[in-house]
């Protein structure tokens, strides 16, 4: 039995070698012709994945190139942005120092003005009451003795009063 299969095993190897040479020399040449054709193919695809991948690096270092040149650019103006804003501020705080300055050395002028109007209003007043008491000194001497008491109590409670509204500015 070991025959027989040795026999058969030795029948489908020669028909196997057959089979491999008849399909080599037929159809040799068609396969030889695909596989180069395929290896052809396969070679430009990876020439062009190769190119693809130069030109990929090669535009990632212009980019990086680009974006460090747009980092130094915008820090750069940012600090001028600062500057300009540092001096902004410093335009602001003078100029307000300047006003306050104005404005004091105005309110200051219309205080003495306004204390000066009012010192010569009570100069009047005065005036005009020392004028009344005057008026009624003279009257008196000839009036009564109850009559000039009777004015005399009067024009005093109206300077008491007088006084007691308009009081002398105080002085620095």
């Amino acid at each position: 039995m070991n025959e027989m299969w040795s026999k058969l095993l030795e029948s489908n190897v020669i028909n196997f070698i057959l089979f491999v040479g008849a399909l080599v020399f037929f159809a040799g040449k068609a396969i030889s012709q695909a596989l180069q054709s395929r290896n052809e193919d396969l070679q430009a695809e990876l020439s062009k994945a190769e190119e693809r991948s130069r030109l990929a690096e090669e535009q990632l270092r212009i980019s990086e190139k680009e974006l460090k040149s747009f980092k130094s650019s915008l820090e750069l103006r940012q600090k001028e942005s600062e500057k300009r804003i540092e001096l902004l501020k410093q335009d602001l705080i003078e100029e307000r120092e300047k006003k306050k300055v104005l404005f004091e050395s105005k309110f200051k002028r219309e205080i003495e003005q306004m204390k000066s109007n009012l010192k010569l209003e009570m100069q009047m007043q005065l005036a005009e009451q020392a004028l009344k008491l005057s008026e009624t000194m003279i009257r008196n001497k000839f009036t009564s003795t109850a009559e000039r008491d009777n004015f005399n109590r009067e024009s005093l409670k109206q300077t008491i009063e007088f006084i007691k509204l308009h009081p002398e500015p105080t002085r620095n």
